[in-house]
């Protein structure tokens, strides 16, 4: 989750007030990455856990839902990434489009 808030950071809109509106537009997919990630975090955990807690016990059912736990956590990073690698492409698109729109009035 850290490396996804300090990609979100790293952006030069993110810190300048005047693009306030483009940040609310893709705030709602990054909030949906930031909650990919905390599951995501979750299910590494608990499948540590179940590691751990199990190492003595029988070690088939331990593995299954180890390895159950790993997809779901391997899914919600996926899919964190992917939201806000959407968010990017779309603040990309947009400034894109206002510097265009400025050529414009320009000419």
């Amino acid at each position: 989750m850290e490396k996804l808030e300090m990609r979100y950071l790293a952006l030069e809109t993110a810190r300048l007030p005047s693009v306030r509106a483009r940040i609310e537009r893709i705030g709602s997919r990054v909030r949906k990455a930031r909650c990919h990630a905390k599951r995501a975090r979750a299910h590494a955990d608990t499948a540590i856990l179940i590691l751990l807690s199990r190492i003595d016990a029988q070690l088939d059912s331990a593995s299954e839902d180890l390895a159950r736990h790993v997809d779901f956590a391997k899914r919600s990073r996926q899919l964190a990434d992917d939201l806000l690698e959407i968010s990017l492409t779309l603040e990309r698109r947009q400034k894109r489009r206002s510097l265009r729109a400025g050529e414009h009035h320009i000419l």
